[in-house]
């Protein structure tokens, strides 16, 4: 694996606020407020075919029990980034094969050629879109209540059991 793409993949998760929290031969760990990024990295296509089922394994038995996440992220990411000449038939099976494996987290296989979508799925905090009133916000309001729909949007994904329980028992009581 070139120093030059570790380099490329540092510099643009930290441009996009991400701090590296773990890092190896193989793989990079970045995290920021929202969400954790395991970036690992493959320098053929042939030892990624070897490699990805084995840091698969890794991230589910982290996924967890690290000491990494305090919270249980939503947006939880395995970027496999793979370097190859131009990305050809086989490298298309492999990153749909992992891709549409949606168990544990997101996955995303890149070849090196595409290396500036990283990290995916960024949206800068001054440019994130609208979502008040949206049709799924409406639906969920009218399905549980304003106000338990509130107090579920502002609380932290690790206190909501403490909303369900008190709301239980505000109508049980």
């Amino acid at each position: 694996m070139s120093l030059d793409l570790f380099k490329i993949v540092e510099i643009k998760y930290t441009q996009a606020g991400f701090v590296c929290v773990k890092k190896d031969d193989n793989c990079e760990i970045f995290k920021n407020k929202f969400s954790i990024h395991y970036v690992f990295y493959c320098d053929s296509l042939n030892k990624a075919k070897e490699t990805i089922p084995k840091f698969l394994k890794y991230l589910g038995n982290d996924y967890l029990k690290t000491e990494l996440i305090t919270d249980l992220y939503w947006n939880f990411y395995a970027i496999f980034l793979i370097e190859t000449k131009t990305p050809d038939s086989e490298f298309t099976k492999v990153k749909e094969n992992v891709e549409k494996d949606f168990r544990i987290c997101r996955k995303y296989v890149l070849s090196d050629e595409n290396i500036e979508s990283l990290p995916p799925s960024f949206i800068e905090i001054g440019s994130k879109p609208d979502i008040s009133d949206s049709v799924w916000e409406q639906e969920w309001r009218q399905m549980v209540g304003a106000t338990l729909y509130d107090e579920i949007m502002k609380t932290s994904k690790s206190h909501i059991g403490k909303v369900f329980e008190k709301y239980i028992n505000d109508k049980t009581n």
